[in-house]
């Protein structure tokens, strides 16, 4: 993918009970609600990234952003939470950070901003990308003998790079490798099964539509939490 001017403005904090409770996830219960808000950490910050016409907004926490850090720099660089979701000069601040480590060819600072060679049309609105794994056949196994022999042979899951607009969920090889390779359409029956008590995975989510199901699980906590704030959103 070829490099050019990235620019990142923070856009806002929010306090991660807020973000959760927002979502009314009733599939998850209050108390795992409450254990998976301290693991995530205590705020999420949304930031608006621009590239030349294009813009759109992602949503990380600090321990993405150190993470990145140190992934660019090959040290974790010494940031601590603010404690006040108003403070504008310490979104500011994360936000310029992000802008100078966004100069980096590395794929992972590419995923990070998620920018990717996917194209969408003018009027569709983009909602999130990333990359997360997604079950063999993208249809949930529902003999339990089946689902035993596909986790011999095949392993089931395979990672796969998802986009998500208001049009509705597609998933591609890679961030450089753009082309569709399967999608669900928003439709009157589409539905979500999300959590443990649902899946029996506390990071797989069940997409649902009249005409098929795409069974996925995230790569960590936050970013099932960002996944399912998507989707609710598109």
């Amino acid at each position: 993918m070829e490099s050019s001017l990235i620019r990142v403005e923070g856009k806002r904090i929010i306090c991660i009970q807020e973000y959760i409770s927002q979502m009314k996830l009733e599939q998850i219960d209050q108390r795992t609600l409450e254990k998976h808000s301290k693991q995530i950490g205590r705020q999420v910050y949304e930031f608006r990234v621009f590239e030349a016409a294009k813009k759109w907004k992602i949503r990380k926490t600090l321990k993405d952003i150190l993470v990145l850090e140190r992934l660019v720099n090959g040290k974790e660089a010494r940031i601590q939470e603010h404690k006040e979701t108003k403070s504008e000069w310490y979104l500011s601040y994360l936000a310029d950070r992000i802008s100078s480590l966004a100069k980096s060819p590395l794929p992972g600072v590419q995923t990070f901003l998620e920018r990717s060679s996917v194209e969408y049309d003018p009027e569709e609105v983009r909602f999130k990308e990333q990359y997360i794994y997604k079950r063999a056949g993208g249809r949930e196994l529902s003999c339990t003998k089946m689902l035993f022999r596909c986790q011999q042979l095949f392993g089931c899951w395979s990672l796969r790079y998802m986009s998500i607009s208001n049009e509705g969920v597609f998933y591609h090889k890679g961030h450089e490798q753009a082309y569709t390779r399967e999608s669900i359409l928003f439709d009157s029956d589409f539905s979500l099964l999300y959590g443990k008590q649902a899946t029996r995975d506390s990071l797989q989510i069940n997409i649902i539509s009249s005409k098929r199901k795409l069974c996925i699980k995230a790569l960590s906590l936050f970013q099932f939490y960002d996944l399912l704030f998507s989707l609710k959103s598109a």
